[in-house]
């Protein structure tokens, strides 16, 4: 198969037939979300070399399970935390945009909600303060989260983001973080406010100023679980600490 463009700057995709160029399917003027998809497929048939059940699944399902086997299972953390924060990976479907193409690849594994709700969360039972991001989808979800770890919804945080996109009808300009406790822990400062302002950076990567804000008024020991960067006065968990790392 092959692309051509058009007199228009259209591309459309022909392959070879009995010697002649067969029409497939238009591409449109930037091939470049087809030209990754394609890449995505040539991944996808190594790593069935490795599983090749997985060809019973869907694409992006195939790809997450198989990094989920290479990595294992969620390890249980022994150590004891008076403040957790924690972005599991929620079982979302990455959405490909022209606007935001650093963000076009998630291959780390998700959870399904089940598995969410039974992590083993390592509170310490005198007092913690737990924070659960979220997405505008499972924000509901979240709080069955909260229930089933034993925590006690207290306030939603808002990240108010310089960029969104618009999947259906709003533009998703804000991410969610919910805060709860167990025990009662009290705060380190009151009256900060629940929202902050940050700029986007790479998909799954949380401001700078959210975990300077927690350590404002939540107190040590801190953990920051599923993390993928190392922030000053939290523990890291994770199976890409240094995902955001600067070389």
């Amino acid at each position: 198969m092959f692309l051509k463009k058009d007199s228009r700057g259209y591309y459309k995709l022909f392959e070879w037939q009995d010697g002649k160029q067969r029409y497939v399917k238009y591409i449109g003027k930037d091939p470049s979300s087809f030209l990754k998809d394609i890449e995505k497929g040539k991944e996808l048939l190594e790593k069935l070399k490795d599983y090749p059940d997985l060809a019973l699944k869907g694409g992006q399902a195939a790809l997450t399970e198989h990094k989920r086997r290479k990595t294992g299972k969620v390890k249980v953390i022994e150590q004891k935390y008076r403040t957790i924060v924690i972005d599991p990976p929620w079982p979302m479907e990455k959405i490909v945009r022209q606007v935001r193409p650093n963000q076009f690849d998630f291959d780390y594994p998700v959870m399904s909600i089940e598995e969410i709700k039974t992590y083993s969360l390592p509170v310490n039972p005198d007092g913690c303060h737990v924070y659960l991001w979220t997405t505008q989808k499972f924000l509901p979800v979240a709080f069955d989260v909260f229930e089933a770890w034993g925590v006690k919804y207290e306030c939603l945080m808002t990240w108010v983001k310089n960029v969104g996109f618009t999947p259906f009808s709003w533009m998703y300009s804000t991410e969610h973080c919910l805060f709860g406790r167990v025990g009662n822990l009290p705060l380190l400062k009151l009256g900060k406010r629940l929202d902050f302002s940050a700029k986007v950076r790479e998909h799954s990567r949380k401001p700078n100023e959210f975990y300077t804000l927690v350590a404002e008024v939540s107190p040590e020991p801190r953990i920051d679980i599923f993390s993928r960067e190392k922030h000053e006065g939290y523990d890291q968990d994770g199976n890409e600490p240094d995902k955001f790392t600067v070389k």
